[in-house]
């Protein structure tokens, strides 16, 4: 039997026919093609954002297109549509992960095993919120005081252990170096990572959180007035501007050393004309090797120490203050995760510790040079890194360099 099919059904049944055909053909299009994801970038160099950038293509377990972009400004980050960002960690990047909807930031995943290979004190400086990681730390720069080999000769120093030690070292170093002591004081970033550093020195990390806490809490403009507290004798920054008032009056740190730059230190270590300087390990990368050669970390002469910044206070309590760069999940893209767990494994912590020259979370991982392992190890050693108040107490550049400018004014008032 012969079965007639209208021209009218025909030409319905070609049309779902192509229909389909094309549901279809986009499904298995869509099912070939690589997952998207897109990545920012805020105040990372470029060789920090390069090396992320080269790791993206080792990662070749899921099929995944990249777009990259960078985030210049505070204001940017408003607009900036993102399943990732790369930053330093501290209250911009808390306030990146603060303004995820908490329906959505609910929905947002990464594995618990992201940590698996650091230290105990590495892994604690992941951001944990409602029992979920939303931030996760990747580099480590940090701060450490760098001797010159020759000033330590002649001086006849063979170990100083705490700040007296210093400036008894110091004092005799000036009648060779016209700087003893150095830091690029005219960078907001440096000068308030030192401040820091000496802070958690002398008053331990917790005054480093007080000083934190009062910057982000104040919100008038009177900048001075917000110092003042700080400075106070019952203030978190007292003990270090006192005591950075008394080694620029003692001749340890010249004035000067307060507007120098970045390039004029990397210049001063070069022709060795400074003793010692706080430096991060990022800027000891831009030193010729031979000008590395010239400097050695703090000579002690107790396992009670650690080399990387003096300190009368316990082993116990210390902490290295240290700038990290961590990955930052913005949505619930499952290919975030996947990219991440990927950024903590041995193979890529090793990539992207040499690239940068930073010390890796990963516990185990081969590093580019003694620098990077000794961060690491200090990191491991102490307590968990104490974010310098540049990253952490700061979401506005105008008010980061206004401050660091007013308590620049205060350290060189007699």
């Amino acid at each position: 039997m012969k079965i007639k099919i209208s021209k009218k059904n025909f030409i319905i049944s070609c049309a779902m026919g192509a229909v389909l055909g094309t549901i279809l053909f986009a499904a298995i299009k869509n099912a070939l093609a690589p997952d998207s994801v897109k990545i920012a970038f805020y105040n990372l160099s470029e060789n920090q954002i390069e090396a992320i950038k080269q790791e993206s293509k080792k990662f070749t377990e899921r099929k995944i297109s990249y777009k990259f972009t960078t985030i210049d400004s505070e204001s940017a980050f408003a607009k900036t549509d993102v399943d990732l960002i790369f930053t330093n960690m501290g209250a911009t990047a808390d306030k990146m992960s603060e303004s995820i909807p908490a329906k959505k930031r609910r929905k947002i995943y990464l594995n618990s095993k992201v940590l698996a290979g650091s230290s105990i004190s590495a892994a604690k400086k992941a951001r944990v919120d409602s029992n979920k990681i939303v931030q996760v730390p990747l580099l480590f720069d940090g701060y450490e005081l760098l001797l010159s080999t020759e000033s330590l000769r002649k001086t006849n120093t063979q170990s100083i252990n705490g700040w007296n030690e210093f400036e008894t070292y110091a004092q005799k170093a000036r009648e060779s170096y016209r700087m003893p002591l150095v830091f690029a004081g005219k960078d907001a970033d440096t000068f308030l990572a030192v401040i820091t550093v000496l802070t958690e020195s002398f008053g331990g990390m917790e005054d480093c959180l007080k000083a934190q806490e009062m910057i982000l809490d104040f919100t008038d403009d009177d900048y001075n007035a917000l110092v003042k507290k700080l400075v106070s004798s019952q203030g978190p920054l007292y003990e270090t501007c006192r005591r950075l008032k008394k080694w620029i009056n003692d001749g340890i740190i010249s004035p000067e050393v307060l507007r120098l730059s970045k390039s004029a230190v990397i210049s001063l270590a070069e022709h060795h004309h400074m003793a010692s300087f706080i430096i991060p390990l990022s800027e000891h990368r831009n030193f010729s090797d031979e000008a590395s050669r010239k400097f050695t970390t703090i000579p002690i002469s107790s396992d009670e120490q650690l080399t990387f910044i003096p300190s009368n206070r316990p082993l116990n309590t210390r902490s290295i203050v240290s700038p990290v760069i961590c990955a930052v999940p913005m949505t619930k893209n499952r290919n975030v995760s996947f990219f991440v767990s990927h950024l903590t494994r041995e193979n890529a912590q090793e990539r992207i510790s040499n690239l940068t020259g930073l010390a890796p979370m990963h516990a185990r991982c081969h590093v580019p040079d003694i620098y990077s392992d000794d961060v690491r190890f200090w990191i491991a050693a102490s307590q968990v890194p104490t974010t310098p108040l540049g990253d952490s107490a700061f979401t506005s550049q105008q008010k980061k360099g206004a401050v660091a400018d007013c308590l620049r004014n205060y350290i060189l008032e007699n």
